[in-house]
């Protein structure tokens, strides 16, 4: 198993959780930040399970070519782990390409240590880089892959998670994954794989999707929506097209699992849900929708076009409303023509390099420029 790195979703094509990489030398980095250092660089067409997102960034498994070796200091029993180098394996003996990035205290203990002082090599296993998707524990409704590396026949992929909690693998049967982590599950598989059916089992288990988030109360559409880490407040509600005029300002709360975990937050809340949280908005007894207003986005957006305005409405949550960036489309390009009022004819102000917090105003032109990577 290889090293996880960080790309941009900008240049991915995501499906049925695996993600193919759509340009050449896109750079995998060791955080979800355009700050952060550069592991490798990935060529147009690779493709690999997805690991986690966050903050617009896909966690993937680097080329298995590509190995880490880890750099001790001070030959000791509780031998604290330094650095890390990302090298590439041509098979040769040689080394190549070797940034250095520096892995954080708390992550340090979990890779590994030495006590000789010498430097070793070290497959990454799964408790290597902690990630919210290993943190999340698994529930009736999501759905989960298994990959045996090696091993094809006993690889799964998108096995829905019953109502029972347990799941049936090849050879080893049904095992009980629900109120279980990911680390938790992988290793009871390994478990019992490594009793007389597979020597030494390698394998990773990752979340195909999960179960989704269900909105309800004075909002423009109730229902389900999809799931992903990171997911806040406001953003679902902007998927469900924004809140309406008549909900309460802090009056949205989150139910779990059948209780009620948060109360009073705003409609453009950045409380982060999770996966089968139910949220309700809460309607004012006497007010009255309005006359609709509308938003309009163009440029690198999915779908331009008019939006009617909400409460609460930034750049990104119009831009969520437009189904996303495309492919092409620059975060640092994002302008914003605002008239002072709808009705009247005005020359409009001109807001440029706008950043995605920013709010949108009723009758706000939102244009999205283009990237060359």
């Amino acid at each position: 198993q290889t090293v996880p790195g960080w790309v941009s979703d900008d240049y991915l094509t995501i499906s049925r959780g695996r993600a193919t990489v759509r340009v050449n030398n896109l750079n995998m980095r060791d955080k979800p930040s355009l700050d952060s250092s550069v592991l490798l660089q990935l060529s147009q067409g690779y493709s690999s399970v997805v690991v986690g997102r966050k903050n617009g960034f896909v966690s993937l498994l680097a080329p298995s070519s590509y190995r880490v070796a880890l750099v001790a200091e001070n030959a000791t029993d509780n031998t604290q782990i330094t650095e890390t180098v990302i090298s590439k394996n041509e098979g040769n003996g040689n080394n190549i390409n070797k940034p250095i990035v520096e892995i954080s205290p708390a992550v340090s203990p979990q890779i590994g240590t030495t006590t000789d002082g010498s430097r070793g090599e070290l497959e990454l296993g799964e408790s290597s880089f902690t990630t919210s998707e290993r943190l999340h524990v698994i529930a009736p409704g999501d759905a989960i892959s298994l990959l045996v590396f090696g091993e094809s026949d006993l690889s799964i992929e998108n096995v829905r998670v019953p109502q029972s909690g347990r799941v049936s693998f090849p050879l080893i049967g049904s095992i009980l994954v629900a109120g279980r982590t990911i680390p938790q599950v992988e290793e009871s598989v390994a478990e019992l794989l490594a009793q007389g059916y597979v020597k030494n089992p390698r394998l990773s288990v990752t979340m195909f999707s999960y179960r989704p988030v269900f909105i309800r109360g004075a909002i423009q559409q109730t229902g389900s929506f999809p799931f992903s880490e990171g997911l806040t407040v406001g953003t679902a509600i902007a998927l469900a097209g924004g809140s309406k005029k008549s909900a309460k300002v802090d009056g949205v709360s989150i139910l779990r699992e059948g209780d009620v975990v948060e109360t009073g937050l705003s409609v453009d809340s950045q409380f982060e849900v999770q996966s089968g949280d139910v949220i309700s908005i809460e309607e004012e007894v006497g007010v009255q929708e309005d006359d609709a207003t509308y938003i309009y986005l163009h440029g690198e957006v999915a779908s331009p076009g008019e939006y009617q305005f909400r409460r609460g409405l930034t750049v990104e949550k119009a831009i969520v409303l437009a189904g996303g960036f495309t492919l092409r489309a620059s975060r640092r390009k994002i302008s914003v023509t605002r008239y002072a009022n709808v009705d009247a004819n005005e020359e409009p102000e001109k807001l440029k390099k706008v950043k995605l917090f920013t709010p949108i105003k009723p009758g706000d032109v939102i244009n999205v420029g283009a990237s060359w990577f």
